[in-house]
Order: structure tokens, then C-alpha cells, then sequence
């Protein structure tokens, strides 16, 4: 268990932060094939600070850009003693508060299955939940002329804005390996595994103007009454598998294949295949250099393969109604328009080549080189689309981008002594 509070840098208006954390974990031998395995983690953060500084719901705060721009000679105080509104001190004190509260808990239930040596069978149940809460309330400040007379600086129209947001998320994870290491120094591992996951997420917002009596609850606000909120999920599924080979830890191959659907793409592309293949070959490891005093590690590799992206948001590959405002006989209305979708969105792909080698010296110098070609396709872009169809564009797999190039790391150990050490690194790209 775990507590920690933070003060904030305010000096009028307080703000903080309060942090509550938990762990607990359980581990059983239920047989000697058999373990189990539960853990839990409970995380809560609580932050209160005035809404006159934080951003909370209004994403264009601007107060601690105006504290390093405001002249340092400005007075805090006028000469009838009250604050000037220059100071923004009313404003911290007097202008509303902003809270928020965010829980997260982790779970997961492991079993390790061994029903024979060197075979190994995982199963992972993992659950996140997470809740956060937000209340924002804005109270009319009040600053004071030559007079004494009040007259309003921030927040003429005050409010009330409140926010809930959940989310949970599921991801089982299933593999099984199994090793052999043979007296000749041949040495094999292989895997096949499979991975899902799902994400649920609701959000709620309500709004209303006008504090009552300077009780800042959404039952107190009495006009511009405002709601929305929403609800999205996604989910993804994974079968992959692995080979591992080396021969007296010289010569080193490993093997991927993955094959991935997701949610998120159309119809007639939501899953995809990705293959990947690395070589290695300790040089340092060979009769002709072993116990070289000189070059300590001399290691040549590379590897090709593909990875797939599918951070493209929800719901892309779908026609949508979307909401817009509009004006109409001199008020404003709320419309709606419909989106375009594309059943054919497909995997972002990404194909690399890397080439490279590390080449150590007397164990204190280290040299690490690599050269690299990567190129990615079918990348999302709106397209623009004849407009006799209703619509102006079509998100759609188009994009290409190529990076190539050469990472050389250096790094060694320039002093060492029994009571001082020195490492320097230089890197280029």
C-alpha cells in the first residue's frame, strides 16, 4: 500500500494532488504440473485545484501563460486594500473549483501448466477497469474600482460542468512453448499462442449556467441545460507462434507469424497477415576468435519482416450521423449529416530490413551499427471523391512513406577506477 500528497505551486487557491495505491498477490501450487497465480492493483489519483487554473473542461485556459508574461511590477493590492484584478488572486479564490477523481483497477488469473519438462502452457486473464470523475464549477468573480464599487472579471455567466467516464477492458492471452536442448549443442524452442482483446468505454457530460446562492451543484443551476455523452468499443483477436534456433549460441535464426483481426477495418479486410524473420551470428563465438583478449564480441544480424497498425480510431470503416450546428430563421439549430464508410479499410503495413553488426573491444568499448530500410503502406487519407456521390472525400488506403538509413552507437568506458568511473556514448543517425 501506498500514499502519497502533493501540495501544488499555487499560494492563494489551493490546489493538490493525492495519490492511494494498493497491490496484492496470491501465488499456489495446486500440483507439480499445476500453478496459479492472482494479482490485483488499485490506483486512485484525487486532484482539486481553482478553474480559473486548471484546464479541466475549458481546454483553453490561459492563466499560467498570462503569470510569465504579466509585468512582476504589477501591484497585488490597490490602495483601498482589495486585490487587483491584474493579480488574479479573486479569480484563484473566488472563481469556481475544479475536482477530479480517477480509479483504476488490474486484475489478472494466471495458470502455468508444465505436464512435462520443457513444456509449458500459459493462461492469462487480464481485466482493467477504469472510472474517472470530474467536476468543474465556474463562480462569478468580482473585482473593485476607485469607488469600492464591485464590477465582474471572469465567469459573468456562472456554471456547473460534471463528467463520468468508464472503461473496461478484457485480454485473455493463451501459449504454449516447448524447448529441446541437445547435447550436440543444437538448441530449439518453439510457441504458438493466441491473444484477444476487448475495449468498452461510456462517457457522460452535463451542463447547466447560473449558481444559486453560490451552491455549486448541477440541482442548483437553473438555465442552458446541456447533455451528451456517448459509448465506444473495439476488440481484436490473434493467433501467433514463434521458432527459435541456435547452435552453440552462434548462429541464431527465429521466425514470427502473427495473424491479426480487428474491429476496426471493414468488412472485407479485418484481418491480416504478418510474417517476420531475424538471422544472427556470433563471430566471437568461433574457434578462430574465442578468448580473443582484443575483440570481445563481434556479433553480425539482421532481420526483415512486417508489423500491422490498426490505431485508426472506431468505427472508420462505418457510414455515420454526425451532429452540426446551423442557423435558422435567426436562431441556432442542431442538424445532422451522414458520413461516408468504406467496407474495404484495411491493416497499415509496415515492411523493414535492418542490417548491422556490435563489435565490442577489450570489454570497455562498444560499437553498434545499423542500417535500415522501412517502408509503410496503405495508409489512411481522405480521398477526395466526385461530389455527385453527396461527399467530398473517402477515408481510404493510399499513403506510402519510406524512411531509410544508418544508427551508429559508440559508447565506452574512458576512466575506471577502484572509486571513479567515466562512460561517454555518441550517437549518430
Amino acid at each position: 500500500a501506498n500514499y502519497l500528497d502533493e501540495g501544488g505551486l499555487l499560494k492563494y487557491g489551493d490546489d493538490g494532488r493525492q495519490r492511494y495505491s494498493f497491490t496484492g498477490k496470491i501465488n499456489a501450487d495446486l500440483a507439480k504440473w499445476l500453478k496459479v497465480g492472482y494479482s490485483v492493483r488499485f490506483n486512485r489519483i484525487d486532484y482539486s485545484s481553482p478553474s480559473f487554473a486548471s484546464a479541466g473542461e475549458n481546454k483553453e485556459n490561459v492563466f499560467y501563460f498570462d503569470v510569465c508574461r504579466y509585468w512582476p511590477v504589477i501591484p497585488v493590492v490597490d490602495p483601498n486594500g482589495f486585490y487587483t484584478a491584474e493579480s488574479k488572486i479573486y479569480q484563484l479564490t473566488e472563481g469556481g473549483r475544479y475536482n477530479t477523481q480517477n480509479d483504476v483497477v488490474a486484475q489478472q488469473l494466471q495458470f502455468l501448466i508444465e505436464p512435462i519438462k520443457n513444456w509449458k502452457t500459459t493462461i492469462e486473464l487480464n481485466y482493467r477497469s477504469n472510472y474517472n470523475f470530474s467536476h468543474t464549477d465556474y463562480q462569478t468573480v468580482y473585482a473593485y474600482d476607485v469607488n469600492k464599487n464591485p464590477y465582474a472579471i471572469a465567469n459573468t455567466t456562472s456554471g456547473v460542468t460534471e463528467y463520468a467516464y468508464k472503461s473496461n477492458f478484457f485480454n485473455p492471452n493463451i501459449f504454449t512453448e516447448y524447448s529441446l536442448e541437445l547435447e550436440n549443442g543444437h538448441n530449439m524452442k518453439a510457441m504458438v499462442g493466441f491473444q484477444s482483446e476487448l475495449f468498452k468505454q461510456r462517457d457522460i457530460t452535463a451542463k447547466q449556467n447560473n449558481i444559486m446562492s453560490g451552491i455549486p451543484t448541477l440541482n442548483t443551476t437553473t438555465d442552458n441545460a446541456r447533455a451528451s455523452g456517448g459509448y465506444q468499443e473495439w476488440a481484436t483477436a490473434g493467433f501467433f507462434g514463434r521458432i527459435n534456433y541456435d547452435y552453440k549460441g552462434r548462429y541464431l535464426v527465429e521466425a514470427n507469424l502473427r495473424y491479426d483481426g480487428s474491429s476496426r477495418f471493414g468488412t472485407n479486410n479485418k484481418w491480416g497477415f504478418f510474417p517476420s524473420v531475424g538471422l544472427g551470428w556470433r563471430i566471437s563465438e568461433e574457434t578462430f576468435l574465442a578468448n580473443n583478449k582484443v575483440i570481445t564480441n563481434l556479433k553480425l544480424r539482421g532481420s526483415y519482416g512486417i508489423t500491422g497498425n490498426q490505431e485508426i480510431g472506431n468505427y472508420k470503416s462505418l457510414a455515420q450521423l454526425k451532429s452540426k450546428n446551423y442557423i435558422y430563421n435567426d436562431a441556432l439549430m442542431q442538424g445532422f449529416y451522414e458520413t461516408i464508410g468504406n467496407p474495404d479499410l484495411k491493416w497499415e503495413r509496415t515492411k523493414q530490413f535492418d542490417l548491422g553488426f556490435d563489435l565490442s573491444l577489450w570489454n570497455r568499448i562498444h560499437l553498434n551499427v545499423d542500417y535500415y530500410s522501412r517502408r509503410t503502406s496503405d495508409l489512411l487519407y481522405d480521398v477526395p471523391i466526385p461530389s455527385t456521390s453527396g461527399f467530398s472525400t473517402m477515408l481510404s488506403n493510399i499513403g506510402i512513406v519510406s524512411n531509410k538509413g544508418v544508427e551508429i552507437a559508440l559508447s565506452g568506458r574512458i576512466v575506471e577506477t577502484k572509486d571513479f568511473k567515466l562512460d561517454a556514448t555518441v550517437n549518430i543517425s
